[in-house]
Parts: structure tokens; sequence; C-alpha cells
């Protein structure tokens, strides 16, 4: 239960990938083929190399993580735990942001085809979206208990939410994401401390710049 193995498509086993103290719970790869995200009841999350080298343990959750999943574009890795928050981190490791709004134990994540948006379902019977910077772009509410499984359509213009039945979500991308744009440009405006990528991806300029 503490392993990962690896294997072939015709059966033949590659590696097995040991370091877990305690039962894996879900293990992905990331879309360009080059890391495996494992993770499990140690609250932590194990990078490996294809070859089944360790490449780093990323700490930080209080609780068991359930669910893992790399952006499209390979270039953020998002857990999902029941300590109620989503990790967002680099592929070196580097924890890029935590996401916290659900109340309840996190079941799944999933990223956009485009990479530019995260959903999250939760034991809270709601669906999270979410800007890859951490800002909560919408909540989805309709459900009635645990929602255990969210997923995308490949043009990123459904999302499907399985829990006490299954709904199917239609939404305008870019109408979302200037929502959440229009909500936190005074913050990506004024705060010192925002990056001018952070300001890029909602088009503000800093206030110190005017």
């Amino acid at each position: 239960l503490e392993k990962v193995k690896l294997w072939r498509s015709d059966g033949t086993l590659v590696s097995t990938l040991e370091g877990h103290e305690n039962s894996v719970e879900a293990v992905v790869f990331s879309p360009d083929g080059k890391l495996i995200a494992s993770a499990g009841e140690g609250n932590t999350v194990k990078l490996w190399k294809s070859d089944g080298t360790l490449v780093s343990t990323l700490e930080g959750h209080q609780d068991v993580v359930g669910s893992v999943a790399f952006s499209p574009d390979s270039k953020l890795l998002a857990s999902a735990s029941y300590d109620t928050t989503v990790k967002l981190w680099k592929p070196d490791g580097t924890l890029v942001s935590t996401l916290e709004g659900h109340q309840d134990l996190i079941t799944a994540v999933a990223f956009s085809p485009d990479s530019k948006l995260l959903a999250s379902a939760s034991y809270d019977t709601t669906v999270k979206l979410w800007k890859p910077d951490g800002t909560l772009v919408s909540t989805l509410e309709g459900h009635q208990d645990v929602v255990g499984s969210v997923a995308f359509s490949p043009d990123g213009k459904l999302l499907a939410s399985a829990g006490d039945s299954v709904k199917l979500w239609h939404f305008n991308l870019d109408e979302l994401l200037q929502n959440a744009c229009n909500w936190v440009s005074g913050y990506l405006k004024n705060n010192p401390n925002v990056s001018e990528d952070e300001r890029r991806l909602c088009g503000v300029e800093s206030s110190a710049q005017r």
C-alpha cells in the first residue's frame, strides 16, 4: 500500500517507487511524461522521475492528500487534501499558493484543458473554480451531498461534477476570468507585494506606475 509500481503496457514491471510511509491514495503522470506525482495518508506529495528516482517530497498539508493533478502545460501540480485546502506547486517542488475556501475535505481536483482554471470538489457539496494564481472565480452549488469527482470536457466549455447525481456546468471562461479580475483589481493595483506577472494576468498596472 505504501508503494507505487510502474508497468509497461505489456505487463512488465519497470520499477517500484518506495518512500511513502503510509497508504498511497493517488498517482498521476505529468502530461509531458517527465514526472510522476503520488500522494496519500502521509499528508505528503512525492515527485518522481519516470525512471523511479525520487525528486522531492512536498510537505505542508495537515491531513490525507486524496487527489493530485498536473496542469496540461505541466507547469503546475495541484494537491487536494482532507485538510480542506488545495495547494499549487511548481514541478521543482516550490509551493505557489494555498487555496482556501472549502468547508470540508476536498475529494478531487482537475485543470481545464488550457490550464487557466482549476476545479475542486468537496464534501461540503460544492465545486469551486480557481485561477492558477489562487483567485476564487466561482462556487458551483446544486449538489445535495458529497461531490466526489470533477472533469472538464476536452474543449473546456463544460465541467462535469459527480456526487448524488452528475451535473454538467456550462460557462464562459473569459467572462468568469474577467469577473474574477474585476473583483481583485484594486488589490492587484495597489499591493506592493504583487509581481508584475501577476498584474499582467488581469491586465492591471501598478498604481505606482501612474
